[in-house]
């Protein structure tokens, strides 16, 4: 489990940054220049190996809410999951199951 768990955290880790980037890009260059309004995470990053990813709340100026699934069964229908929020300089974990 904790190494399901690993895994996911560093796949949001991932997203996160992706998600810092377009914060900081300006919007003439795709970004959301200050803000994570309008970002998605890229359909080639929102399935892989270690589970399912999707952002669990629509991007704000100020933050965005990312989910992290696990793709393998802890116990009985119980699923790795794990709850990032990122914010312009930082990003917090939250440990959902």
């Amino acid at each position: 489990t904790e190494s399901k768990r690993n895994n996911i955290i560093n796949d949001l880790v991932h997203l996160a940054s992706e998600a810092q980037k377009y914060y900081r890009t300006p919007r003439a260059m795709g970004g959301g220049q200050l803000s994570f309004e309008g970002w998605q995470i890229p359909k080639r990053l929102q399935v892989n190996a270690d589970g399912e990813f999707t952002v669990s709340a629509t991007a704000t100026r100020d933050q965005v809410v990312l989910m992290g699934k696990g793709n393998g069964e802890v116990t009985s229908n119980n699923f790795v999951q794990v709850q990032m929020t990122v914010t312009q300089s930082n990003y917090v974990t939250q440990i959902i199951r």
